[in-house]
């Protein structure tokens, strides 16, 4: 019997535990032991009804760590996510040990699970990383660097110092173990024996890689049918959570004349009591998006790259906020392409460009351009293909 361990450290979105899903559920019944070590374990029995795993709960930095210096590289992202105090990364490392020591997995796959990496370089076991193209970054020629951080000589300079002062806080963590020290902070995520990047290659933020295997953006389970409001001329989804430009963005939607629905998780009652009305109407529960994406003219959010690349499968332009980097690179890879535009989160208003997406066919058609190019992707086949690699490390 063969033990495949998942591990889920960084990240808060709950599409992190559908895409585990996506390739557990074939697994089952095959005589393999599977364990789930995942950072929000709430929700967790709704998208593994019906399978018996084990369950632990990741380690991670509680709250928000120290800052480095401004956001550029993954240096910086470590920095702030339990890499300052060689002190408090030892003991990240030393739960990670016990869960890794604990099942005893002969493969494990990563899904934005650095420090849980960092661990696995104690045990012999296959590694495999998965996710999105933000969550597996390049190694060269530093860990991670930013798209939209220009490459000069004074900036590669000050990212080379940093990475030193995060690879210094690593080594030092990692010595009581006994584990040799990193040569350099990409040795974190090298070698591995495979990379699975869920996206697709114009949405990839590093930008294309040719040696690469892009499997596209699976389907995020525990969704509902919309149920759309009946006034309104055409038809926007709206996927926004609590930001500056919030309340105005849903009043000027309303000014659209659309039907409007929205999900908006941690929007105050107030703005949600101030702005629901004939043509907009919010939902409580994550809409289907393909269902929405049948029969919608614009979708709008902060960028999220999973629900982005779900609606330009169906050919759905696209009008964006991010709050993120990660969110602002989706983004911009959609403008690039034509399919959308991207605004700031505080702008005194936002219905010139709403209407601009809505009414200039160009966004439509660089929606549908990307859609054409990839319709014979099934989420199904990609998910099976991705299963069916991780099948033979377990036969190995």
């Amino acid at each position: 019997m063969a033990r495949l361990l998942f591990a889920w450290e960084l990240g808060w979105q709950l599409s992190h535990l559908s895409n585990i899903e996506m390739i557990v559920r074939p697994l089952v019944g095959k005589g393999h032991e599977i364990a789930v070590a995942a950072r929000e374990l709430q929700g967790a029995h709704e998208f593994f009804s019906g399978i018996v795993l084990q369950y632990y709960q990741s380690p991670f930095k509680q709250g928000k760590g120290p800052v480095l210096s401004e956001y550029l590289s993954y240096a910086h992202l470590l920095y702030t996510s339990g890499y300052a105090d060689p002190r408090e990364l030892a003991v990240l490392l030393s739960a990670w040990f016990g869960i890794i020591g604990s099942f005893r997995p002969d493969v494990i796959v990563f899904d934005h699970s650095p420090t849980a990496l960092l661990a696995s370089r104690a045990f012999d076991v296959r590694r495999v990383l998965i996710g999105s193209g933000f969550l597996v970054p390049p190694t060269e020629p530093l860990l991670g660097i930013l798209p939209d951080i220009p490459r000069t000589p004074e900036i590669l300079k000050k990212l080379e110092a940093d990475e030193r002062i995060v690879l210094r806080t690593v080594n030092q963590a990692v010595s009581p173990y006994g584990l040799a020290p990193l040569s350099r902070l990409s040795d974190i995520y090298s070698p591995v024996d495979e990379s699975f990047l869920l996206t697709f290659p114009e949405l990839d933020p590093f930008g294309v890689r040719e040696s690469a295997d892009y499997y596209g953006v699976w389907p995020v389970g525990r969704t509902v049918k919309p149920e759309w409001p009946e006034s309104g001329n055409r038809r926007i989804f709206a996927y926004v959570t609590a930001f500056p430009g919030c309340r105005t963005l849903l009043r000027e939607l309303i000014s659209t004349e659309a039907a409007v629905l929205v999900y908006a998780p941690g929007i105050e009652p107030e703005i949600r009591n101030e702005v629901a009305g004939d043509n907009l109407r919010f939902t409580e529960h994550l809409v289907n998006l393909d269902d929405v994406a049948a029969d919608c003219d614009l979708f709008v959010s902060h960028g999220a790259h999973t629900s982005v690349a779900r609606m330009l499968l169906k050919g759905v332009p696209q009008f964006m906020i991010p709050n993120y980097k990660e969110q602002l690179f989706t983004a911009l890879r959609v403008k690039e392409m034509g399919a959308g535009l991207v605004c700031e989160r505080d702008q005194d208003s936002y219905l010139d460009a709403l209407r601009a997406v809505l009414d200039d066919g160009k966004f439509r058609e660089g929606a549908l351009r990307f859609s054409r190019r990839h319709r014979n992707f099934d989420a199904e086949s990609s998910a099976a293909g991705v299963g069916m690699r991780l099948k033979a490390y377990l036969s190995c």
